[in-house]
């Protein structure tokens, strides 16, 4: 049984199938179909996705061709891009979240390795993060060394 089809059969929201990888950056034959996750390789494995199963792919800030690689979603079978980003990154990755937005996809971000950074910067990464359509902002610590004391919350509410 696929993955995809345990996801289904569990009743999962979503399921990352890939990466929206640059194909000037990364070569197919070193990093696989996975890696850039076009149509007709994903298709192979899940057809038209008639399910209730959300298809998602990551694509990361100046890593990704996203106006040439991430199709309108009338033509994919994904259905949400999760931006991955550095706070440095976060002008760029706005400009992702905006663009995969009015192709029409669901989009969340993931902002990596918050303990290298300032809480200052990333308060204000989570301001310009609050003014696009984001639906839902991930705050990582890619490098383990965040504390209690120095947590992060976020509410599109707030």
């Amino acid at each position: 049984m696929l993955w995809y089809d345990c996801c289904i059969a569990a009743g999962i929201d979503y399921m990352e199938v890939g990466y929206k990888a640059s194909k000037k950056l990364f070569a197919r034959d070193k990093f696989g179909d996975w890696e850039f996750c076009d149509e007709d390789h994903i298709r192979r494995v899940v057809d038209e996705n008639d399910t209730s199963l959300k298809l998602t792919a990551m694509a990361d800030a100046e890593k990704t061709n996203y106006k040439e690689d991430i199709l309108p979603k009338d033509q994919s079978v994904l259905d949400c891009i999760r931006v991955a980003t550095y706070v440095h990154q976060i002008p760029y990755a706005i400009d992702m979240i905006r663009d995969a937005h009015e192709k029409g996809y669901e989009t969340t971000c993931n902002l990596m390795a918050i303990s290298t950074v300032s809480d200052a910067e990333i308060d204000q990464a989570l301001e310009n993060l609050v003014q696009t359509p984001v639906g839902a902002v991930v705050v990582v610590d890619s490098y383990g060394r965040s504390t209690r004391s120095r947590s992060v919350t976020w509410s599109r509410n707030t």
